[in-house]
């Protein structure tokens, strides 16, 4: 059975439904616009705006919220208030709900609000703005700091460690966002997987990271570790490689620690870059991923080794150094032409590697050099699960194992010590 309500009844149902606080909020806000109808010659007592069109109604709307903005009145109240007000005496709030005019304006003004009360922040000594942590720029040395915390001589090596190390180096090398290194639930979509990580040979051989431990190679073969990742905003993959060759120390250090990852770290085609995968002591298949406050924590310590306030330092610290470094390094406009970033916040600056824009190069149908050719196509053919990994059970992606060691017994990754 169906009850069909008449105007006067749906506004004393909504009437009914306004609590108490709600209803004070509102006789105390409705006031403002009061005021500003009643210093409005063509409309002075015409609180409802009776005879008036509905385009006449948004402008006064959007010169309602500017009132609100320059007298210091909560907006969002006043206009919560105004609506109630439309609503209670039976008329309509098309012009507030789902005006693109007013909804801008309002925008516009709530961000206003919120660059003023940023740079109000500033000048607190207080260690959070705005509810969040204040962040400082990560640098090369924490980044330094951190792998020497990760690789001690003699001593054993822990997977879960050198996962925490590589993923914030690789963050702070290309100003990666945390969704791009971390695993943040089943349904995160923009991490790096196993087959967005191709490693390439002197003769231009290429192969993905879980392909890398069963290709017959060592580690003085490879000569460059390329990575795809999607963005964060469209959900597509980029259309840059990301690429680590050998042409300052820095890079030649981050690029060999990645190629020993992926020749000792075991993990599906699917599975996060970041992550490794072994079997308990129950004989179950475990796959160690690498989330949000690893990294956070690790940076906390790294900044107290370093004499710094742990305080400042989080997981996008990694992406702010970055952007911070090559700034300073080549300068602001520089750093958004080579990577092509429309925004400050997308400034990435690697130290230690570089962008190539091989893909979006190929689309534009320019002229391509071999190797940048061959590399795309890398990424373009389809992996092939590495068969030495067993099925991952259901449930089981979500098991998390900390404790895991592994003791460096080949001489062919010398290199680390």
């Amino acid at each position: 059975m169906h009850v069909i309500y008449s105007d006067s009844a749906l506004a004393a149902l909504h009437a009914m439904r306004v609590e108490g606080s709600t209803r004070a909020m509102y006789n105390s806000s409705i006031k403002h616009w009061f005021e500003f109808v009643d210093q409005r010659e063509t409309i002075a007592g015409n609180y409802l705006m009776e005879g008036c069109a509905k385009d006449v109604k948004t402008q006064f709307s959007c010169v309602f919220a500017v009132y609100c903005y320059e007298k210091h009145y909560s907006v969002d109240s006043s206009f919560s208030a105004l609506r109630d007000h439309f609503i209670t005496n039976m008329r309509p709030v098309d012009f507030i709900d789902d005006n693109v005019m007013v909804q801008s304006v309002r925008a516009a003004i709530r961000k206003k609000l919120l660059n003023l009360k940023k740079d109000l922040s500033r000048n607190i000594s207080s260690s959070f703005r705005l509810g969040v942590p204040k962040q400082a720029p990560t640098t090369y040395e924490m980044i330094q700091d951190l792998r020497n915390w990760c690789f001690i001589p003699d001593q054993a090596v822990n997977l879960t460690n050198c996962q925490i190390y590589l993923g914030a180096a690789v963050q702070y090398c290309f100003g990666l966002r945390a969704s791009n290194i971390c695993w943040k639930g089943p349904r995160t979509k923009h991490f790096l997987k196993s087959n967005d990580v191709v490693l390439e040979t002197l003769n231009h051989r290429f192969f993905f990271r879980h392909e890398v431990a069963t290709s017959g190679c060592v580690a003085a073969d490879f000569i460059a570790v390329h990575l795809l990742p999607e963005t964060c905003k469209t959900g597509k993959w980029g259309n840059e490689i990301l690429s680590l060759h050998s042409r300052t120390p820095e890079e030649d250090l981050l690029q060999k620690d990645l190629i020993w990852w992926s020749m000792v770290s075991v993990a599906s085609h699917d599975e996060l870059f970041f992550s490794h995968s072994y079997t308990d002591a129950k004989g179950d298949y475990q796959n160690k991923k690498l989330v949000n406050k690893e990294v956070s924590s690790a940076m906390k310590r790294t900044a107290s080794r370093l004499g710094l306030d742990p305080d400042w330092y989080t997981t996008h610290c990694n992406r702010i150094g970055a952007a911070t470094d090559m700034s300073a390094v080549f300068g602001k406009e520089e750093a958004l032409k080579i990577l092509g970033w429309t925004s400050d916040a997308g400034l990435s600056y690697a130290r230690i590697g570089s962008r190539e824009n091989s893909l979006s190069i190929l689309r534009e149908s320019k002229n391509l050099t071999v190797p940048e050719i061959l590399r795309m196509k890398a990424f373009s053919r389809v992996s092939v699960p590495n068969p030495n990994v067993p099925k991952l059970p259901e449930g089981a992606e979500d098991k998390m194992e900390s404790d895991l060691t592994w003791r460096n017994e080949s001489s062919d990754l010398a290199f680390i010590k």
